[in-house]
């Protein structure tokens, strides 16, 4: 059985703590469950005890399961029927159901900078809200997935101001040339991701060293800390501190026939 979550939160967030995946959907609910339609949040119980859990956020859900004992034909008739957008989830799951995503890559976690990679490039970078400096960073690299700037500051502002989100940028000599972010954050786990250089700073290990001190401070006062990445980026994240754990996918609602 599947059902919408209104109020009471802490099963979810319990059976969240056991993923990324689940990152994402416990930090999406401190920071948009008080907005009403725009963002829904459910729970699938199999005898008494969740299952999996998945957050919508202007249609586009996440889902964190227990592949093993969740109900996963249930699971995807009941997205189908709501009327998504995309869905992102362990690649697992697609196997499971029988149907093709869109575009898969490696869930990676920090396991150490110091032991793990030998990246010791000198940055100055600082928590910033410079946003329109780190906007013109991603799309320079290419994140065309953000939408406009207004949308884009719309949403990551927000969640910033939730506590979820933080943004960084670094500098190489006196110019901001590198911005990463912190995602999604819970109590326990900081879910990484915006990670880009500008070309002209590029073969420098700005990017390497920004990623990966972040995740070291994170690291060192008590926080989980993975991301999502292509398969072809994998190399550069092990050189700085990250090993790979898992594949996460993604369908888009039109490419679902």
């Amino acid at each position: 059985m599947i059902r919408q979550i209104d109020g009471d939160y802490r099963d979810l967030l319990e059976f969240c703590g056991r993923d990324s995946f689940g990152t994402r959907v416990a930090a999406s609910e401190k920071a948009y469950s008080s907005l009403g339609g725009f963002a829904r949040f459910y729970a699938q119980e199999i005898d008494g005890e969740i299952s999996a859990a998945a957050s919508c956020v202007d249609g586009n859900f996440t889902l964190c399961a227990d592949l093993e004992r969740a109900d996963s034909e249930e699971i995807i008739c009941f997205i189908r029927a709501s009327g998504y957008k995309t869905l992102i989830s362990d690649a697992k799951f697609y196997k499971k159901i029988g149907a093709e995503p869109s575009l898969t890559g490696a869930v990676v976690s920090f396991e150490g900078y110091d032991s793990l990679c030998g990246n010791k490039t000198v940055i100055e970078y600082s928590m910033s809200e410079d946003y329109k400096t780190i906007y013109s960073i991603l799309q320079v690299c290419g994140f065309s997935d953000i939408g406009s700037y207004y949308d884009w500051l719309a949403d990551i502002s927000h969640r910033v101001r939730r506590g979820v989100s933080k943004i960084f940028i670094a500098k190489y000599g006196a110019i901001p040339c590198a911005t990463a972010s912190v995602l999604f954050q819970t109590d326990t786990n900081a879910f990484m991701g915006g990670v880009g250089t500008l070309p002209a700073f590029r073969s420098r290990g700005v990017a390497g060293a920004l990623v990966s001190d972040i995740a070291r401070d994170l690291t060192q006062t008590g926080f989980g800390v993975t991301l999502f990445c292509r398969d072809s980026l994998l190399e550069f994240y092990e050189k700085n501190g990250f090993i790979k754990n898992g594949s996460w996918a993604i369908m888009k609602a039109e490419e679902d026939k």
